[in-house]
């Protein structure tokens, strides 16, 4: 995996955004779990593709024991922000942080 994350990172970088989730389609082939759905998510907002950016979101946050959900609902707040949903990704902020929300 290492690889491909360097090969996507360099790409991501540079913004080329398409290229980037080329490789990370690729690198699903071999390694397809929360790491990748998570960088999936992330690169799909970047590219402003909100259904792609869901469903790797929706995998991930199913998969009750990935130490990665919480990047995942913090990938979601952004979705929700970038959609101009403010109070759903305000909700998602809350729950996060429920200590600064008080």
């Amino acid at each position: 995996f290492a690889a491909f994350g360097d090969d996507i990172a360099r790409c991501a970088a540079s913004g080329d955004i398409l290229q980037a989730l080329e490789i990370l389609r690729r690198c699903r082939r071999y390694h397809d779990g929360p790491q990748t759905w998570l960088i999936g998510a992330k690169l799909s907002l970047l590219a402003d593709n909100g259904p792609d950016c869901l469903n790797y979101l929706v995998r991930l946050l199913r998969e009750l024991d990935s130490p990665l959900r919480e990047e995942g609902y913090r990938c979601l707040m952004e979705y929700y922000r970038a959609s101009g949903e403010a109070a759903k990704a305000d909700s998602i902020a809350a729950e996060l942080n429920p200590a600064s929300s008080q």
